[in-house]
């Protein structure tokens, strides 16, 4: 099965790359029996039958069953598109031999190539045999191949990448072209196609033109020729009447196959065309495609459209250009931007952004939202610069960024907006703009807004940590003094400003929360308590969920209960508002919640069960999204699933660069550094995770440095530093306390364990400082034990301390009783690779055939999660065991 596609210059349909291949994909459907047709139908059909409407000619995709939610968030529906298109090529190619061909990807655009890349990307890709084709000499400036090159760069695509360069055809080869397009070998012949293939440079154009000019010449000496394709083409200008010139001109002009219809009305009546298209087939200047009202004409060949295009005079050419935008708009089936640029181009640069801004949302509901963003650029571009509409387009700009996923982008835009807008107009936009630079990881510049925004609305942003704490203090004491009662009244009843505080504070805590979490606590609590005395019911259940889920991080009893008693209530209010968009966000932050609990899997399944219902029914959801991944791959890290950690990472990370998303980069770059480790690549994990923390914030200690300081060490004791390892700490450590970050429990275990298996190795590696170093882990187990001891995973990881601390003294008795106590307590804990680790201690300190059957019970168990080197892991993970590790 081959199917083909091709690019065109002037031609801007959202992926331009594919959509004559998606026509080649249709015709294949259309000629299949329907049972045959119907085995091929992915899933998501319909999504991808929105993006190529051509589809919905075959039969069987209008009759194939649709999902139960269309989703309406659009990144959603350009992943089930693009899942369904790489689907129906893995189905054909599991039947037959499948080949794809695109011809002239240097016109591609960037949405074409994530797009191939998502079909391609691994795991499991489809069988198929890609054939693209481009000009070298413009490869350069293709934002397609730009676009490819970077996705290969970063090793997004593996595969089998030749390229073949079809450079100029040999003197023989060309001599041999020509005598076969003169089709005859006599002596004159010979002589002609020697001369010809000097002249020709090798071109096969040039050889089968020059040939076509010998033949109709009068002359036999090519001395007497303009033996350059431009001389040729010229002199059959010369030849050309009025009305084929202007025909040829327009074509010229085009750039793209046109329909002989909207030829004639480009050309306004003017002459015979009909004469005209016959003149210019017999001269090859033109060819047509297709019979009847499907048929079209175009420029012979690139090059001849190209050379003609260069004799026309500037005044013609705008001419020409107005004459094929005013046709095109007749037409009522236009490509909007080839309306836009025909006027543009004709120097009505009014008319040209109306059509620009058309297109864009054309483009937009195509889900191609890099293009749409483009587009809606162009139309600002060729706007008035003071112009009432400005302000809109703006607007609608950063929405299309924002669907895009590139919320950076966004958020300037927005500011640029609110400089024009009202004033109650302007805080809403720098609300926008504060939220868009902090979800998209830029802190720092959405700090900067945000601060004098608070003050705007009457609020204030804590200057520290300390003070955020006293603010949350203040905020818990007034909440429990109010109560959690409320009168809800609809929002059109409510004032526009106290709905703005509300939402500075949403904007604040969204922002902050994963971040800064002391900080994004405090809005969290003030949000709430702002939204109850309002009495906006959405705005109070989802400050519920989140100042809930703060509480449960705290991990004391009481804590707990209170913030499982607010996320229970925010789910009840959800379910009651038949919301979902609350449903689902309820439902992830449960699954946080639970994360901070210890609860792994059951976070998991809340995060996978919220995040389905936000898909299939909610849009705009980019932060939401994000925090459901970041949430899910920390649950896999305790869980010890490397594997999956590293591919869902991946992909994570490939999505994240493409959008320009800083937030979801560094947190899925860390993610894949640490998942790395285990896979025995120290070097290249600690590359990764210096790269991407040194483009986050420095202003602080975030949850980011957090991990990123967890991986450098994880790395240092991998390769042997033990004492690199805990120097670092050290030297980090008063960071992390000043952040209070350890204030939240499943971070204080996670860090604890960290300082003390560093504190360990580095005892064992250095004598004079061993007991020093063991008091630091004995302390740190003490704290762990004093304020996460009721809790599985708490009680393990303090047993795996003291069982390191043991080993190190010598004790085997206490070494073996620790270490038990850890493997029931990590199994409870659902810690899996946690729990082999220490069953593989386990059997090093029973040694015999008892201890070896436990190492080789445990290594297997390792390596089925992707630990390449289990007795190294285990070494990294539960150091101390001195004479095993030497």
């Amino acid at each position: 099965v081959i199917l083909s596609g091709r690019c065109y210059e002037r031609e801007s349909v959202p992926y331009k790359a594919f959509d004559s291949l998606v026509d080649s994909l249709t015709r294949y459907l259309r000629r299949l029996p329907s049972v045959d047709a119907a085995a091929l139908m992915p899933r998501d059909i319909h999504a991808l039958a929105r993006v190529f409407p051509v589809l919905e000619r075959v039969p069987v995709v209008l009759e194939a069953p649709r999902r139960a939610f269309e989703s309406p968030d659009q990144q959603e529906l350009r992943r089930r598109a693009f899942r369904g298109l790489r689907e129906i090529l893995a189905k054909i190619a599991d039947r037959h031999p499948l080949i794809l061909r695109i011809e002239d990807m240097q016109w591609g655009d960037e949405d074409s190539a994530r797009l191939l890349a998502d079909i391609l990307a691994p795991p499991d890709p489809p069988g198929l045999l890609l054939i693209g084709v481009y000009r070298n000499d413009e490869a350069a400036s293709s934002p397609m191949l730009a676009e490819l090159r970077r996705l290969y760069g970063q090793a997004a695509l593996s595969h089998d990448v030749r390229n073949l360069a079809v450079g100029a055809l040999s003197a023989t080869e060309a001599r041999a072209l020509a005598l076969a397009l003169f089709g005859r070998d006599d002596h004159p012949a010979r002589n002609q196609a020697a001369m010809i293939a000097r002249e020709s440079d090798g071109s096969p154009l040039f050889v089968e033109e020059l040939v076509r000019q010998v033949d109709t010449s009068a002359s036999d000496d090519l001395g007497e020729l303009d033996i350059s394709l431009e001389g040729v083409v010229r002199s059959r200008l010369r030849q050309l009447s009025a009305t084929a010139r202007t025909l040829l001109e327009i074509l010229a002009i085009a750039s793209r196959p046109l329909g002989q219809g909207l030829v004639l009305r480009a050309m306004g009546g003017q002459g015979d065309a009909s004469v005209a298209m016959t003149q210019l087939r017999a001269l090859h200047m033109v060819r047509t495609r297709g019979h009847h009202e499907d048929a079209t004409i175009e420029c012979y060949h690139d090059r001849i459209r190209e050379t003609v295009a260069a004799t026309i005079p500037v005044t013609r050419q705008r001419a020409h250009h107005r004459a094929l935008a005013e046709a095109l708009e007749v037409s009522g089936e236009a490509d909007l931007e080839i309306v836009a640029q025909h006027f543009h181009s004709a120097g009505e640069r009014e008319r040209a952004a109306h059509y620009a801004a058309a297109a864009a949302e054309r483009a937009a509901a195509a889900l191609a939202f890099n293009r749409a963003a483009d587009l809606y650029r162009l139309a600002r571009t060729w706007s008035p610069p003071r112009g009432p509409q400005i302000e809109e387009l703006l607007i609608r700009h950063a929405d299309a960024l924002v669907h895009a996923g590139r919320c950076g982008e966004a958020a300037p835009l927005y500011l640029e907006a609110a400089e024009s807008a009202t004033a109650a107009t302007a805080i809403e936009l720098r609300r926008r703009a504060a939220e868009q630079f902090l979800v998209s990881g830029r802190i720092d510049e959405g700090v900067k807004i945000l601060r004098p925004l608070l003050a705007a609305v009457r609020l204030s942003y804590p200057t520290t940590p300390g003070r955020a704490n006293l603010s949350i203090l203040a905020r818990q004491t007034q909440l429990s003094l109010r109560g959690l009662g409320f009168t809800p009244r609809p929002e059109e009843r409510i004032g526009a400003l106290d709905l703005r505080r509300v939402d500075v504070c949403w904007s604040a805590c969204k922002g902050l929360n994963f971040v800064d979490p002391i900080r994004g606590y405090a809005f969290a609590l003030r949000g709430l308590i702002l939204a109850l005395q309002i009495g906006e019911p959405r705005r109070v259940a989802r400050g519920l969920a989140t100042v809930g889920m703060a509480m449960m991080s705290r991990g004391t009893a009481s804590s707990v209960e209170r913030g499982t008693a607010l996320v229970k209530d925010a789910e009840s209010h959800a379910r009651a508002l038949e919301d979902p968009y609350l449903i689902g966000l309820t439902k992830i932050i449960d699954g946080i919640a639970n994360i901070t609990l210890g609860r792994w899997q059951d976070a998991l399944d809340r995060i996978d069960a919220g995040v389905q219902i936000l898909h299939d029914r909610c849009a705009g959801i980019a932060w939401e999204s994000s925090v459901a991944q970041m949430g899910s791959m920390r649950a896999l890290l305790s869980l010890g699933r490397f594997r999956e950690l590293k591919v869902r990472a991946s992909a994570w990370r490939r999505e994240a660069e493409d959008a320009g998303d800083l937030y979801s980069e560094v947190w899925a770059a860390l993610f894949w550094a640490y998942a790395r480790v285990s896979e025995g690549e120290a070097d290249e994990a600690r590359d990764h995770t210096r790269a991407a923390i040194e483009r986050w914030s420095h202003d602080g200690f975030h949850f980011q440095h957090l991990l990123a300081l967890a991986v450098e060490t994880l790395c240092d004791l991998y390769v042997g530093r033990p004492l690199a390892a805990w120097n670092r700490l050290a030297e980090r450590w008063p960071a992390v306390e000043d952040s209070l970050i350890l204030g939240w429990q499943f971070l204080r275990i996670f860090a604890l364990q960290l300082r003390s298996s560093a504190a360990i190795a580095a005892a064992n590696a250095t004598p004079g400082e061993t007991r020093r170093l063991l008091e630091a882990a004995s302390e740190a187990a003490d704290e762990l034990q004093r304020h996460a001891g009721d809790r599985d995973d708490g009680r393990a990881t303090v047993a795996a301390i003291r069982a390191g601390i043991a080993a190190t003294h010598g004790d085997r008795r206490q070494t073996l009783d620790q270490l038990e106590r850890a493997i029931s307590g990590f199994e409870a804990a659902g810690m899996r690779m946690s729990a082999a680790c220490a069953l593989r201690r386990l059997g090093e300190a029973l040694a015999g055939d008892i201890g070896a059957a436990k190492i080789a019970e445990a290594d297997a168990a390792l390596k089925r999660q992707g630990i390449v080197d289990p007795a190294r892991w285990t070494r990294v993970l539960l150091p101390g065991f001195a004479s095993n590790d030497s």
